[in-house]
């Protein structure tokens, strides 16, 4: 069964917790499909009320890809926003397109879309103003309220705390998950006054179950409660060496064929980063005992230091509407 199918409960039961409270929360009722249809609702009401506007707000669909998949594609896709939040479970990331928080920046700021005659305006080919100071500010305003919604949906499991917002122009130089590893896109369509843009979001696989465990945690035998070198988890975890990574154009990896070459950028002396359930954690030597490869852990790594939530830079996540008439 599809992980989306199952109840914060279910998954609870499966993890063998009894006698916890948060079995009485709205959230542990539904399953995980029911809440991102209600983020929906809950994202319409919030937004409503922000750019005091009546706003649709849809869930479209929920779809697996790769990490690697996604970085791909996040050129296309920008501003992207990255959170992260406390507890951590790995990045989150949220994209909505620049010309439509220009759209809704518009609206808070009394603006409307239609002409005097009640028409849409006709597209002008002038070149997009650079966004005012309280423009950019507003933007900011959205986007924190996107983040603090996505929080909200959890905390009917688990509290989320959201502790930094980043707008990362190219994943690819960061190295945040592995290649592999499969994230859950969750999509929603957003309307106003005419106009409709997709809302992306983009989070590990694992994110809602792991959120349950930590929920459960004290609940459950199970597992080991107040260890924060596991995340208070019992139980097998994965562990990660990651070698090297490089991208691929489409043409390219159709005519790859036994005996070819991929080369990295990544220095023969530079060592391996080991992923902890999905979380960057240690520096690693390559190297082997007996006949079997091993790594060599040289490095701990600390966890990134909470930053605030900031307004978004000047250049980023913001397109003014040209003037209509």
């Amino acid at each position: 069964m599809d992980r989306v199918d199952l109840t914060p409960n279910e998954v609870a039961s499966l993890l063998g917790a009894s006698n916890y409270p948060q079995a009485e929360l709205p959230g542990f009722q539904r399953s995980f499909r029911e809440l991102y249809r209600g983020f929906a609702d809950l994202l319409r009401s919030e937004l409503t009320v922000l750019i005091d506007r009546d706003i649709s707000v849809e869930w479209i669909s929920t779809r697996k890809l790769t990490y690697g998949e996604f970085v791909l594609g996040a050129r296309e896709r920008q501003p992207l926003g990255r959170i992260e939040t406390q507890p951590e479970f790995g990045p989150v990331f949220v994209h909505l397109p620049s010309s439509f928080v220009g759209d809704l920046v518009h609206f808070m700021l009394g603006g409307r879309r239609e002409n005097s005659a009640g028409q849409k305006p006709t597209p002008t080919p002038t070149p997009t103003p650079t966004p005012t100071e309280i423009e950019n500010r507003l933007a900011g305003t959205l986007w924190q309220q996107l983040v603090m919604s996505y929080c909200k949906l959890w905390s009917e499991i688990l509290p989320v705390q959201p502790i930094a917002l980043h707008y990362d122009p190219d994943l690819s130089r960061l190295g945040l998950l592995p290649a592999r590893q499969t994230l859950t896109a969750v999509e929603y369509s957003l309307t106003v006054d005419g106009a409709s843009e997709n809302l992306t979001w983009c989070f590990a696989e694992d994110w809602p179950v792991r959120a349950v465990q930590r929920a459960v945690a004290p609940y459950c035998p199970a597992m080991v409660d107040g260890d924060s070198s596991n995340d208070g988890f019992g139980g097998d975890h994965e562990l990660i060496a990651e070698l090297a990574n490089t991208q691929m154009s489409a043409d390219e990896l159709k005519n790859l064929k036994i005996g070819d070459i991929l080369q990295t950028d990544k220095d023969v002396a530079e060592p391996l980063v080991v992923w902890l359930d999905g979380v960057a954690r240690f520096r690693a030597d390559l190297g082997k005992v007996g006949d079997r490869k091993a790594v060599q852990i040289r490095e701990v790594l600390n966890r990134q230091e909470p930053e605030p939530v900031s307004d978004p830079p000047a250049d980023a996540p913001v397109q003014k509407q040209a003037d209509e008439e």
